[in-house]
């Protein structure tokens, strides 16, 4: 698929009829000019009565995560219009302790979205806490840093200069899109400071994965994602993306890496017991059969946000997957760490 890099990608997201350019592309839109859409046909009332209040339909956020040996990192900035919100958590593998950090944030005076997955900062900063990641064009790496006083330190590089990215532009509803840039496997090298103990990621068996979204989904959404990384017997890196329930319409996020390159995979279904999803497992398959995994939790990072007009129920699980990918066209075992998540959401 490295032809894919030569793949022709419209000037903007929003073409000058004001449609979204609907597909899936193996490069990033520069031009995320999402004003450039009338949100009007989807925005709830009473914000669709004018142009400018029908943008709180806008929903955006940036989502990093992070996995090795020791440690399990989730860090997110969120736009849903109406609010801000952010979180970062550390999971240590060995002690089982959850650390974390959330804040909502009504008057979305806290939170910056880059303007696209390709250049700017996204970040959160409350007082002497901040989550930031920025953004650059792949060979340059990313640098994310985080600081929470008297908790944790972070400070990590990525390398997603040999990763072809997956970006796809889907229906939701009659009216509605969303774009999203999306990677998963790519190595990563830094640090995590967690009270008195430091983790150093790097070398084989640190992952990272990265979810850029930005569109209009729809005002009562629901989903389930998963995204790991890992290594193949030979020790090519591994990462997956599959989603169902959004970007499934038309066209799909779902795919998988080997060492960076892409293979697209068909829509996939996720089976699992929601009173149980911690100690029952998730099998997660695809229609064209390429895809067959099974997930076990370690332990997760929930929340339920109820402001009214917005809830947002969200369960992340993280754990190991063990099952079969089509690879060379064959069905290969495969072993990763990563995370699965159940999101409900009415914005």
């Amino acid at each position: 698929m490295r032809q894919s890099k030569e793949q022709h990608i419209p000037d903007a997201l929003i073409n000058d009829q004001g449609v979204p350019e609907f597909g899936v592309y193996y490069r990033p839109f520069a031009n995320v000019n999402l004003a450039d859409f009338d949100y009007r046909r989807v925005a709830p009332f009473p914000f669709r009565l004018f142009a400018g209040s029908s943008r709180r339909a806008i929903k955006r956020w940036q989502y990093m995560g992070f996995a090795s040996a020791e440690v399990v990192v989730g860090m997110a900035v969120v736009d849903i219009g109406y609010a801000q919100t952010a979180f970062i958590y550390v999971y240590n593998r060995s002690t089982r302790a959850l650390f974390e950090h959330s804040s909502v944030d009504v008057l979305r005076r806290k939170g910056t979205l880059s303007v696209s997955s390709l250049e700017g900062v996204s970040s959160y900063v409350s007082g002497k806490t901040f989550i930031r990641m920025d953004n650059r064009l792949a060979p340059a790496s990313r640098q994310i840093s985080a600081h929470v006083p008297g908790a944790l330190g972070l400070e990590l590089e990525t390398d997603q200069a040999a990763v072809t990215p997956l970006c796809a532009v889907t229906r939701n509803g009659l009216h509605g899109y969303n774009y999203c840039h999306k990677e998963a496997g790519f190595p990563v090298s830094g640090f995590v400071e967690l009270s008195s103990e430091r983790f150093e990621l790097s070398g084989a068996d640190a992952f990272g994965s990265l979810d850029w979204t930005a569109g209009c989904l729809a005002r009562d959404t629901f989903w389930n994602w998963a995204s790991a990384g890992g290594t193949l017997k030979d020790s090519r890196r591994l990462g997956i993306n599959f989603v169902s329930g959004v970007n499934d319409q038309g066209f799909t996020e779902n795919c998988y890496w080997v060492d960076g390159e892409p293979i697209k995979v068909d829509l996939v279904d996720f089976v699992y017991d929601r009173a149980a999803m911690l100690e029952s497992p998730w099998r997660i398959r695809s229609r064209d059969g390429r895809v067959d995994l099974t997930f076990r939790a370690d332990a997760e990072r929930a929340e339920n946000i109820n402001l009214g007009l917005v809830i947002s129920r969200f369960h992340q699980p993280f754990g190991r997957f063990e099952g079969q990918l089509e690879i060379d066209g064959v069905a290969q075992q495969v072993s990763l760490y990563g995370m699965v998540e159940e999101h409900q959401a009415r914005w």
